[in-house]
């Protein structure tokens, strides 16, 4: 449950460096695509989890946490989602994926060279880190609540705030 949190945090404060020295790195966009889309698929997985494991919990209190936290953490898995396909694209044409699937189908040449100019504009301008602040702000709410499903409503400051806001608790 926490290594997709570690990936998308990780991944948000990367895209969230705008410094030239940073942006300059070769390596760079590989790591925050990475990042992403690892964070993206494992939090997929975690979410197929927590719905089996929600099985076991009975109550109205503790069952309205954990519809609130699904709901959450499908809206944070959706808005990282749409990066993490902005940077598949990307990452395909520099790792040769689409020359393999061009040469299988060319027709999408035209199609091809319009996606990815977008694309690698999308990634460069810096336009994917508003997405990746409102992805993180969705994450600390999704967790905050699932700390309250997990250790109550005092289990720190933070869920409590949150607790507190969905009527948790007065």
């Amino acid at each position: 449950v926490h290594f997709p949190i570690a990936f998308l945090v990780l991944y948000t404060v990367l895209e969230c460096i705008r410094f030239e020295r940073i942006l300059a790195l070769p390596w760079i966009r590989s790591v925050r695509g990475m990042l992403v889309m690892l964070g993206t698929v494992t939090a997929l997985l975690a979410r197929q989890a927590g719905e089996f494991d929600a099985r076991q919990y009975t109550g109205e209190y503790v069952r309205r946490a954990i519809e609130l936290h699904a709901t959450w953490a499908n809206a944070t898995i959706a808005v990282y989602g749409v990066v993490a396909l902005w940077y598949a694209l990307i990452l395909a044409e520099e790792w040769g994926v689409w020359g393999w699937l061009l040469q299988k189908l060319p027709r999408l040449t035209s199609a091809h060279a319009w996606l990815i100019v977008r694309a690698d504009r999308i990634t460069q301008n810096g336009i994917l880190m508003p997405l990746a602040i409102v992805g993180c702000m969705l994450l600390l709410v999704a967790g905050a609540l699932g700390a309250l499903v997990a250790y109550g409503p005092v289990a720190d400051p933070f869920v409590t705030f949150i607790a507190q806001k969905f009527g948790f608790i007065q």
